[in-house]
């Protein structure tokens, strides 16, 4: 009996092909993307941070190279 292990045996997991993972990933990326601008969102409507503190933050997030850890986090605790 093959050793299957429970995320790849649900299609969870990324698949083994290169196109199969860049689409996963990118699924993930755009949840985290959505993420951060809904809580972008909820930063511009309260007065919890003043405005140009504000648009750094949002600058700074806007990068790339943001989005790989929160997928790694979620994957964790997905798993």
């Amino acid at each position: 009996m093959p050793d299957v292990h429970p995320a790849t045996a649900r299609g969870d997991a990324p698949t083994a092909r290169p196109d199969g993972f860049a689409s996963w990933l990118d699924a993930r990326r755009k949840l985290v993307d959505e993420a951060i601008e809904s809580h972008l969102a909820t930063l511009s409507r309260g007065e919890s941070l003043p405005g140009r503190l504000r648009e750094a933050v949002a600058y700074s997030l806007s990068l790339p190279g943001k989005r790989l850890r929160p997928i790694l986090v979620l994957e964790s605790c997905r798993v």
